[in-house]
């Protein structure tokens, strides 16, 4: 549903339900979800232009195994997520240099609030020329796998070994700082060209921790050698990319891209 208010004002909201029922070879799932956002976007004075809202989810999710070798511990849980967002977007010089900065709060059933702020800059340096800049940090908040799963599983008979792995309920949320910026340009008339430069930080990305053993009686004597999820890996990506667009005829247009990507 969406209105415009008095003051230039306009009112969005959106509201779903989805259900999902599945019945894998390894297990059934239940699940209802409710989503609710509101979006609101007003002007305030002649540089600024502010939007705001906030959104809730919640999401029941009801499993049923059927092998002891791979369950969800607990196997009925509801997760629910809760955030608020604002963001300023200024004309600091008119249609010369605006800037955009903003937040989201959000509140996940795993790790609490998490922060994620973005600032970008962009420049019209003449009718040709296009400069921007841009930093962001977002988060991936944790899913039943990584803080609920129990999968045993079958690896030698001799000696009889097998190898577990077992979610964690203190399972950080994977964390992303992104910088960027960018040059657009019109050659000639008909072409422009893009380019584009990032680095990306990345933390806490999912790993396996160390295998622990230990000797099992039931229901046979085994091997047992068991690792948990953990947040043990951080990485960068440093890439380049480059977007020529041409339209030699009013009904042809003719786009190409080239991308250089470098992960650590």
């Amino acid at each position: 549903w969406e209105h415009d208010l008095p003051a230039r004002t306009n009112l969005r909201l959106q509201a779903y339900y989805d259900r999902t029922a599945r019945q894998a070879i390894h297990f059934g799932e239940e699940r209802n979800t409710f989503d609710f956002d509101l979006l609101l976007r007003t002007p305030i004075g002649r540089r600024h232009q502010l939007s705001w809202g906030a959104g809730a989810r919640t999401s029941d999710s009801d499993v049923t195994p059927k092998f002891s070798t791979l369950t969800l511990v607990p196997e009925d849980r509801n997760q629910r997520l809760a955030s608020v967002y604002a963001q300023d977007e200024i004309a600091v010089l008119r249609d010369e240099l605006f800037a955009t900065v903003g937040t989201k709060l959000e509140h996940n059933t795993y790790t609490g609030w998490e922060v994620q702020p973005s600032a970008r800059l962009l420049w019209r340096v003449d009718t040709q020329e296009t400069l921007w800049a841009g930093a962001t940090r977002a988060v991936r908040t944790p899913s039943r796998v990584e803080t609920d799963l129990r999968l045993t599983q079958f690896v030698m008979p001799s000696p009889l070994t097998y190898a577990k792995l077992v979610a964690t309920p203190l399972f950080d949320a994977e964390g992303l700082l992104g910088l960027e910026a960018g040059y657009r340009r019109l050659v000639t008339p008909s072409v422009y060209v893009d380019v584009t430069a990032f680095h990306n930080i990345y933390k806490n990305l999912s790993s396996y921790g160390p295998f622990t053993f230990t000797l099992e009686a039931v229901p046979l004597p085994h091997l047992l050698a068991t690792t948990t999820y953990e947040n043990g890996i951080r990485a960068t990506s440093d890439g380049l990319e480059i977007a020529p667009d041409w339209r030699p005829r009013g009904w042809l247009r003719l786009r190409g891209s080239y991308a250089l990507l470098s992960i650590n």
